[in-house]
């Protein structure tokens, strides 16, 4: 009877270690930048101007501007929250044409 109680009190053991390390591992940050979460959370979400082009997605620590496949232009704000990023406030920016010459 003796050992089959240590037993159960090391299998306990090991579950309350096993639950705390990943709680722990749950916690941390990923190393996934801000622009790499926004393409893999987003790609699949549909807005007025069709599909975001991975591509085209730039960040400056506040802000995130990306095209899309329909020739919009936009900027939408990211704000990190317990790890995880919420975006917000999107904007529709002018589109610059590149095929007209700048004046001289």
């Amino acid at each position: 009877m003796h050992k089959s109680t240590c037993f159960r009190e090391t299998n306990g053991m090991l579950v309350v270690a096993g639950v705390i390390i990943a709680l722990l591992a749950g916690c941390s940050k990923s190393d996934e930048t801000l622009q790499e979460h926004f393409v893999r959370t987003q790609e699949d979400i549909a807005t007025p101007d069709g599909e975001i082009l991975p591509e085209t997605v730039t960040s400056d620590g506040e802000y995130l501007q990306y095209r899309t496949d329909g020739g919009g232009h936009w900027r939408i704000k990211a704000t990190e929250e317990s790890g995880n990023y919420r975006y917000s406030d999107a904007q529709r920016l002018p589109t610059v044409d590149s095929s007209v010459a700048p004046d001289s």
